[in-house]
């Protein structure tokens, strides 16, 4: 029996069946999964980590002070977010960052 001869294939894009997936949004689903939330706060938290990372492509361990600082300069600007909400928005992203760090550590 012989080995077929190798073929090379160039991909402009990612074709469908290798997409990339997420692993930012596993790890979120995974921190909402963990924690006895009502659905109210689940939702909250979701909703929240999900406005960071559409407004970021990093890796969660990437996150820097500099891109919260932007951020925060983002919800207060563009989205127009009152300081409480804003506040609300970094205690969580604080809040999930410090338990990644634990994750991490361990």
């Amino acid at each position: 029996m012989s080995i077929p001869e190798p073929i090379l294939v160039i991909y402009s894009e990612l074709p469908k069946a290798i997409a990339t997936t997420d692993l930012r949004q596993a790890k979120v689903d995974e921190f909402l999964a963990s924690r006895s939330l009502q659905p109210k706060s689940r939702k909250a938290y979701q909703a929240d980590l999900g406005i960071f990372m559409d407004c970021s492509d990093r890796a969660w361990v990437g996150v820097r002070r500099c891109k919260v600082t932007q951020f925060k300069t983002f919800l207060l600007k563009e989205r127009e977010l009152e300081l409480s909400s804003v506040n609300q928005v970094l205690r969580t992203l604080k809040y999930y960052a410090d338990l990644l760090a634990h994750w991490f550590k361990t």
